[in-house]
């Protein structure tokens, strides 16, 4: 109820082949752009999965991250560092829309992602994707990974950290926070590396079929290998690409 809310948002919706649009006055001219961004996202990441949403996907989108603040969506204060989110509970995804171009286009690719991880991993099950304990690094570092959202800032950590001998263990521990993110997305990039692009998609499925075991379980079906071998290879993908040796 503190929750400030500045302005009026008068919606309306517009219907794409995959998506319910919600948009305003404001930011009818984006929305073309929009729709355009949103289904070719979702033709991408549906081929790459090889799986279709069965039901419509809400977007909401806004002018501004300051407009964004403003979404009675979640009711909780949104601080300046989130920069889009999507919600299970109604298949929903939710974010501001000022930013270039480029990185709208991956905004709304990882965003999307996260939508097709509920319906993948959890069936579109709430109850079950709220109390399964998917490692953060998995599903942020594969919507980053679908996103394409790393930029050099984040090669620059991620160079950092195999220079400091500070790679984790991820089969091993969880991982939160920024790190969840680059170093998840590094292993996707590692899998496709290791074993093909094809290898990771089949990796989302095994980690579906053994949901709610540890991890090392679903890369030992898939890969063969233990979690402790997995880290290995994994440290020695990040030596060779950030030091090249």
């Amino acid at each position: 109820e503190n929750k400030i809310e500045y302005d009026q948002f008068q919606w309306r919706t517009y219907k794409s082949t995959h998506f319910v649009i919600y948009f305003y006055d404001k930011e009818k001219p984006a929305l073309q752009k929009v729709a355009s961004y949103a289904e070719s996202a979702y033709d991408d990441i549906s081929r790459q999965l090889n799986f279709q949403i069965p039901k419509a996907i809400n977007l909401i989108y806004y002018a501004s991250h300051s407009d964004f603040e403003q979404t009675n969506t979640l009711l909780n204060f949104i601080p300046e560092g989130v920069g889009a989110f999507a919600l299970p509970s109604r298949n929903r995804m939710v974010l501001p829309i000022d930013s270039p171009d480029e990185k709208l286009q991956q905004l709304i690719a990882h965003e999307l992602t996260h939508v097709f991880q509920f319906e993948i991993l959890f069936g579109g099950n709430y109850l079950r994707a709220a109390t399964t304990n998917a490692p953060q690094w998995l599903t942020e570092g594969m919507a980053s990974y679908f996103g394409n959202d790393e930029d050099n800032k984040d090669r620059m950590v991620l160079r950092d950290a195999v220079l400091a001998d500070q790679v984790p263990e991820v089969t091993k521990r969880g991982i939160g926070g920024f790190f969840a993110y680059r170093f998840g997305h590094a292993v996707f990039d590692f899998i496709a590396a290791e074993w093909g692009k094809d290898a990771v998609r089949e990796f989302v499925y095994e980690f579906r079929n053994s949901i709610g075991a540890s991890i090392e379980k679903s890369v030992h079906r898939q890969f063969n290998i233990d979690g402790e071998d997995f880290d290995i290879r994994f440290r020695r993908y990040l030596r060779q690409r950030y030091l090249k040796i």
